[in-house]
């Protein structure tokens, strides 16, 4: 009979990658002050019998840090964004350092962050506590420009040099 070599790829379920990505995050800048850690991720079935959205699956989980401010940024009801009332224009330049550390962090381990937006900028109410967080497109900078690492991005927030093509990510492109 025929004979044909052929090659088998295990995949990893999104559990395994999320672990996984913040794992390789976690080891690289452990020690940040500025960057949500993971504590764990897992599956739940919810009990959501009213929900439309709801399919029966389960439902993946991740466990970081809390921010009791949440994100900067938030949508309102009719759909645009709004930056939170408690954050006053004196209050920008330390949140703005304290994001600026965490960024540079990223950047001496060859880490590009890809999703940088206030959404994923946790301050707590005092503005003492800055995080960012939503670390899933986190990439090591070769494997973006070999092109091995393709993640979803806000594309409202790209530098044009990545439009056009997402190998031109780079630390200033953060």
């Amino acid at each position: 009979g025929l004979k044909k070599v052929v090659a088998r790829k295990r995949f990893l379920s999104l559990e395994q990658r999320l672990h996984r990505r913040y794992e390789k995050v976690d080891r690289v800048i452990r020690n940040n002050t500025n960057i949500t850690r993971l504590y764990g991720v897992g599956k739940c079935e919810l009990d959501l019998e009213n929900d439309p959205y709801y399919d029966g699956q389960k439902t993946l989980y991740i466990i970081s840090d809390y921010v009791d401010g949440g994100s900067i940024e938030y949508k309102t009801e009719d759909g645009k964004y709004a930056i939170r009332d408690d954050i006053t224009q004196k209050d920008i330049y330390p949140i703005y350092q304290n994001i600026l550390n965490g960024i540079e962090e990223f950047h001496k381990a060859d880490l590009i962050i890809k999703d940088l937006k206030l959404r994923n900028i946790l301050c707590s109410f005092d503005h003492k506590t800055v995080l960012i967080d939503d670390l899933e497109t986190v990439s090591h900078i070769n494997d973006i420009q070999e092109g091995l690492r393709h993640t979803q991005h806000t594309e409202r927030y790209m530098a044009p040099e990545v439009i056009i093509d997402p190998k031109n990510y780079s630390k200033k492109s953060d």
